[in-house]
Parts: C-alpha cells; sequence; structure tokens
C-alpha cells in the first residue's frame, strides 16, 4: 500500500478537479513519444502504484473456488465453473473428486494460467493441468497426514495465505461492484468535457550557438535563401530541423512558446535566445490537439479508479478499527573512543595495562 500512495498523491488534483494529469496526459498521447509508446501507457504509468493493490485484486478474481474436495464447500455448485465452463469432475483420489474449478485455481496459482483465460476440460488434460493438480492434491494430502499443518511455523504461513486470499477476494468484488464500465465512461466524458487541449505546432528551426550566427543567418534568409539553404551557407556551426513538434507547456522552453504565440503561420521569426542558444523558426502546421479515443484511455482510467477505490476502502477499513501501534523506540548510544560496555550496559573507560 505504500508503493501506491505517491502516485494517489498526485492523483488527489485530479479528482478535486484540477485536471493537472488528464491534461498532461491528453497532451502526452498525441505526440509522437505518446503514440509510440501507448500500448505500454498502463504499466509504465501504474506498475508501481498497482503492485500491491492490483496483485489482491486480481487474486480475487482468480479466486472462484477453494481448493476443498467436492468442490461443494467452496460455493461453487457441481454444474458450473468459474469461468462459465461445466463444473464436471476430472478425476477422482480415492474416491474424492477433484473438479475442473479446483483444477483451474491449482493452474492460475501455479502461474500456468491466467484468472481471465478459460479452460475447458480438453485443455485441461492436455496442457498436463489435471496431473499437476493431482500431485499437488496428493502432496497436500501427504502434508495433512504428517501433522505438518499443526507445526507453529506452518500454521502461522497457513494463517497468513487465508488472510490474504480473503483480502483478495473482498477486494476484488469491491472493485467489480464500484468499477463500472458506466463509471468509467463517465469519468472519461467529464475530463473530456473539462480539459482545454491547446495547439500543437510543427516547427522548422535553425539553431546556433551565438546571436552574430543567428544574424548572419537572418540576413541569408532575407536575402532569399531557405532556412535549408541557409543553414548550408554555415554549416559548421548551425543545427537545422526541418519539422519539429512543438506543445506549449510547462517543460516547452518558454521562449519558443512565447515566439509560436507571436508568430503567425508560414512566417520566420527574428532570431531570439533559448535555452540552448539562439533561433530562428517557422510556424509550418498548427493542429488542434484532440482528446484520445476512450479505448485508447480506457484500460488506464479503469487502473487509476480501482487504485482511488482501494485507498478509500483501506481508509474506511481503518476509520472503523481501533488500531494500536508498538512501534520500539530508538536508543542511540555513542561511546566514546576507548570506551566499553560492561554485561549491565554501563560505559566505563578502558584502562591500558600498567608497568
Amino acid at each position: 500500500m505504500l508503493i501506491g500512495k505517491s502516485l494517489i498523491l498526485g492523483f488527489r488534483g485530479l479528482m478535486g478537479g484540477s485536471g493537472l494529469f488528464v491534461r498532461g496526459l491528453w497532451h502526452w498521447l498525441r505526440s509522437s513519444d505518446g503514440a509510440a509508446m501507448m500500448a505500454g501507457l498502463a504499466l509504465v504509468l501504474m506498475i508501481g502504484a498497482l503492485a500491491w493493490a492490483d496483485g489482491l485484486v486480481q487474486s480475487g478474481r482468480a479466486l472462484k473456488a477453494p481448493l476443498q474436495a467436492g468442490g461443494a464447500a467452496s460455493g461453487v455448485a457441481p454444474g458450473a465453473a468459474s469461468g462459465g465452463e461445466i463444473d464436471i469432475v476430472l478425476a477422482r483420489i480415492d474416491g474424492e473428486a477433484m473438479r475442473l474449478s479446483q483444477v483451474r485455481e491449482f493452474a492460475i496459482q501455479a502461474g500456468r494460467l491466467q484468472p481471465d483465460d478459460p479452460l475447458d476440460p480438453e485443455q485441461a488434460f492436455r496442457r498436463d493441468l489435471v496431473a499437476d493438480a493431482i500431485d499437488q492434491r496428493l502432496l497436500q494430502r501427504a502434508a495433512e497426514r504428517a501433522g505438518i499443518a499443526q507445526e507453529a511455523e506452518i500454521d502461522t504461513r497457513l494463517q497468513i495465505a487465508r488472510g490474504r486470499v480473503l483480502a483478495s477476494a473482498f477486494l476484488a468484488r469491491q472493485v467489480e461492484k464500484s468499477i463500472t464500465d458506466e463509471l468509467i465512461r463517465n469519468f472519461y466524458e467529464r475530463q473530456k468535457q473539462t480539459m482545454r487541449f491547446g495547439d500543437q505546432y510543427i516547427l522548422e528551426m535553425l539553431q546556433v550557438a551565438d546571436r552574430d550566427s543567428a544574424l548572419q543567418l537572418e540576413r541569408h534568409i532575407k536575402g532569399g535563401l531557405s532556412m535549408a539553404e541557409a543553414a548550408n551557407s554555415i554549416p559548421q556551426n548551425t543545427s537545422y530541423q526541418a519539422a519539429v513538434e512543438f506543445i506549449p507547456g510547462p517543460r516547452a522552453d518558454p521562449a519558443i512558446a512565447e515566439k509560436v504565440a507571436q508568430l503567425s503561420l508560414g512566417k520566420i521569426s527574428a532570431p531570439f535566445a533559448t535555452k540552448k542558444g539562439w533561433a530562428i523558426i517557422k510556424i509550418r502546421r498548427r493542429n488542434a490537439l484532440l482528446p484520445p479515443a476512450f479505448d485508447e484511455v480506457e484500460g488506464t482510467i479503469r487502473e487509476f479508479l480501482t487504485l482511488n477505490m482501494v485507498e478509500e476502502t483501506m481508509r474506511d477499513l481503518r476509520g472503523q478499527a481501533q488500531i494500536e501501534l508498538f512501534e520500539p523506540k530508538k536508543e542511540s548510544v555513542n561511546p566514546l573512543p576507548g570506551a566499553i560496555m560492561d554485561e549491565g550496559g554501563a560505559i566505563g573507560q578502558e584502562q591500558g595495562n600498567s608497568q
């Protein structure tokens, strides 16, 4: 949970109505870098923050039937498995039925099946998932016969595992109940209506290190040379870019942003100082920035709303509970050089040998 709180703090402005995060996200998505990275956007934005919450939620979604004999105690009816498959008996061990739902759960816990993956009986046998589940169940029964479950350390680990399973199931049900498609769509539409997306500019740009070179370039351009031809006239220290994407914003060079705001489409600016030296620009094209399509950001919005719901849930649960913390006090002892500590903890001075 501590991992996610840093991202939650960053999102609070968004939930409060400032929309800074979404505005930045819209702009980034419309840049060339954003388009190239869109496929991994959710991972880039959320992987650290959702490590704890998403792990529990995904485990809870997978938790359709605890691994108990016959499946009856798991709450899954014998006629239907968790993923909508017919929950038929796939094997018997000394008369104990092992159903498809149990094999599925074994496979998910072993990392051989994703929680949302379908599984039918043919796949379960073809992928040796039934054999794996039988092996696991045989080992479990052997451990029970050996009395291992009653050992203090094992019992503690079982209790922790049981608690995590229950926590996972609870969070998964909260997410399923609260984070609906309608909520995600409304969030998207609300942000789209309140955000101003601005413009994207395609610039032709000359950059040099000093003012004198910039003025020399300007003279060549006024003499009839194109910007590219002017760059070739003093190639030793001139950088020429035919099409530079520029979006005004907090990270943009303010000198370029100011000049772009003053310049008409197709006009060439006078030389001006920038963070990297001196520049001359021409606005070749201006495009109105549009919000990304809903499909492009649906997953990111879902994960953000999930994270926010988990935080609210934990805040409510902590508010309802009486929690006492017994954090040990840190006492620092800094003995003087040569000091020694006796068995009672008292500090004395080391004595030298007497002749």
